[in-house]
């Protein structure tokens, strides 16, 4: 099983108990709306709201473009997540509007947010698995958001936790997981995402070789784009040439330190 270095020492079950407490407090009448992923984050965050006690609704936004083997492992051990699809495939929003890229990631709200919108405004108070130790981004938001234009609450009872909690929560629980992480995969989401592989090359192959089908659909998809726009003054000069520079990156973002981390966890738990 994966862990990473004990940055803290904080002990996991204060985290547990802190949680159980956050998630008491802000219970909405109709409950909670909880963000599967198939993630080993959200599956905390599912235990947690069985730990509390409190009510809610999980639903899992089915991308097309995620791991097929999270999708089973959603259906076999999270049988009450509904499965919730968008109205246009990805690979038909990608040849109609053009590929997502890390400053313009388009995919996230069309294919994930927005899916179900009705249903998650029925469920106004949304919990999520996300973390502040994951990216620089993450770790800029706030552990209580509202979202302004889905009108919902953004709650992450898990915010200030660190990787070490997240797998010693898994172990005394003996909570299922999904099995890529086992395989090394440190993150799940989807297979074609450009914020996993770009400017990683070592990742992209390692995603192309695991799940060729869907970088193939993928390359279609960018290619009908590519002819619809006439792109013959592109500055990569032929569609094969855009598509490396593309899995390449067009430039890198900037992260948060692991010190403003660190600092913004002391501040939280004292430590």
């Amino acid at each position: 099983m994966k862990g990473a270095c004990r940055a803290s020492t904080v002990p996991t079950d204060r985290l547990v108990k802190k949680a159980t407490e956050f998630l008491q407090k802000y219970e909405p009448v109709r409950g909670y709306f909880l963000a599967d992923s198939g993630g080993k984050d959200s599956s905390v965050a599912r235990e947690l709201c069985k730990m509390a006690e409190v009510k809610y609704f999980a639903g899992y936004s089915n991308t097309g473009i995620d791991p097929p083997e999270v999708v089973s492992f959603i259906k076999h051990n999270h049988p009450e997540t509904v499965l919730l699809r968008p109205k246009e495939n990805f690979y038909s929003l990608v040849s109609r509007k053009c590929p997502p890229l890390p400053g313009r990631r388009w995919c996230c709200e069309e294919i994930k947010e927005r899916v179900g919108i009705d249903l998650k405004r029925f469920y106004p108070v949304h919990i999520t698995g996300v973390r502040a130790e994951e990216s620089g981004k993450r770790a800029r938001t706030q552990k209580v958001e509202i979202t302004r234009r889905m009108g919902v609450v953004t709650i992450k009872p898990i915010f200030h936790w660190r990787e070490w909690h997240i797998w010693d929560f898994i172990e005394k629980h003996k909570l299922p997981y999904c099995s890529l992480y086992d395989e090394g995969f440190e993150r799940i989401g989807c297979v074609t995402c450009p914020m996993i592989f770009q400017p990683n090359q070592a990742k992209l192959n390692i995603h192309k070789e695991r799940w060729p089908g869907k970088f193939r659909a993928f390359e279609r998809a960018v290619k009908k784009w590519y002819d619809r726009k006439q792109m013959v003054d592109c500055p990569h000069g032929s569609f094969e040439k855009y598509m490396e520079a593309y899995y390449r990156g067009f430039g890198k973002k900037k992260r948060e330190s692991k010190e403003k981390q660190t600092q913004m966890f002391r501040e939280e738990f004292g430590k």
